[in-house]
């Protein structure tokens, strides 16, 4: 095994940056009207795939909805979605009801995988929570079985007159304690 300087350089010379796909990652809400390419696609899936699931029971499933039909009625399932409609997929995050005692813990995982993936491959995205699982669920053939808590809306971001404003994070040392509440 190489020492760790060197490792550290091979893992960057390898693009596995992970801390910089996470930093740089920004909800985005505008699209060019492109497709993704199957392959880049792919991979996002494949990440969705990887996330870790309570007891590894891995009872989380995705729609991929590409079609405009199917996402105007992703779009409708969320009071805030209209922007869905723009995207060139929405991944649509269902898990059985079976799921565990924090099945929104680990769907939260899996969305959080694809929206690091896609933007590490030149893609912006965006969550939404969905209001009206039955519709939606009637909508895409999803079994009664199943929850449909939320979608990830993406695709190749627009070239937008429009400055990104992000509210500011706070600091680290306002948001980290050590050992016990209040302790820095």
């Amino acid at each position: 095994m190489p020492d760790l300087d060197t490792y550290l350089l091979l893992m960057r010379l390898l693009g596995m940056d992970a801390y910089k796909a996470v930093i740089e990652k920004r909800d985005k809400r505008e699209f060019e009207n492109l497709p993704i390419p199957e392959e880049i696609l792919l991979k996002v899936l494949q990440a969705t795939r990887m996330a870790g699931s309570g007891k590894n029971r891995q009872t989380g499933r995705i729609v991929v909805v590409a079609e405009q039909e199917g996402r105007n009625s992703v779009a409708e399932s969320g009071d805030f979605g209209d922007w869905v409609k723009d995207a060139a997929v929405a991944l649509v995050f269902a898990i059985h009801s079976d799921g565990g005692l924090r099945p929104d813990f680990d769907i939260g995982r899996m969305a959080q995988n694809a929206m690091i993936v896609a933007n590490s491959e030149g893609l912006s995205s965006c969550p939404m929570t969905v209001y009206r699982q039955k519709e939606l669920k009637a909508a895409l053939s999803i079994p009664d079985e199943y929850d449909v808590p939320m979608v990830i809306g993406m695709g190749f971001p627009a070239n937008s007159s429009k400055t990104s404003r992000s509210h500011p994070r706070i600091p680290l040392e306002d948001m980290i304690y050590r050992e016990t509440w209040g302790s820095i």
